[in-house]
């Protein structure tokens, strides 16, 4: 086949494929906004778990950030964030959500997600976000000087590895 053929059939399909094509990105768009909707509890709902007394909060360190790139990685993650911040604000009530709730009434709801039955959704999403938020929270410097750390020991080693422990 001839490229100039080759480009004619080619060109031809374009107004076929067009529609499907605005379609699929208007589609995008709003699977985007609904999921940006369906995670909107999931910064106040990290910032009750790690509230940063003497360490920042857990979304002025990205935490809910690393969250979300994490769980894109993970088969059916995204799923249970999705599910897991759609019970917190079917929690709060039907004219609210969890981010309008007050300071108590997220930790009572955290405390009944933490205290529900094994292999329950909220028990899952509770589980499995604590453990994962907190590896993010502690593995951020930012938090270290808090803890006594002063951080990993390489790359300037152990200089005085020859003395005698004191």
């Amino acid at each position: 086949m001839r490229r100039r053929e080759f480009l004619k059939i080619g060109t031809a399909a374009i107004p076929a494929i067009l529609p499907a094509s605005i379609s699929a990105a208007v589609s995008f768009r709003a699977g985007a906004a609904i999921k940006k909707r369906r995670l909107s509890a999931l910064v106040p709902y990290l910032d009750a778990l790690l509230p940063g007394e003497s360490t920042p909060n857990a979304s002025q360190l990205g935490i809910h950030e690393h969250l979300v790139d994490h769980a894109l990685t993970v088969p059916t993650y995204v799923e249970l964030l999705s599910l897991g911040c759609g019970w917190l604000n079917g929690q709060a009530g039907p004219m609210a959500n969890f981010a309008d709730l007050g300071e108590a009434a997220r930790v009572r709801l955290i405390t009944l997600m933490e205290r529900s039955s094994e292999g329950t959704l909220e028990r899952q999403f509770f589980d499995r976000t604590l453990s994962d938020a907190m590896q993010f929270y502690y593995a951020h410097p930012r938090t270290w000087k808090a803890l006594g750390f002063a951080g990993p020991p390489q790359p300037a080693g152990f200089p005085d590895y020859r003395q005698p422990p004191v």
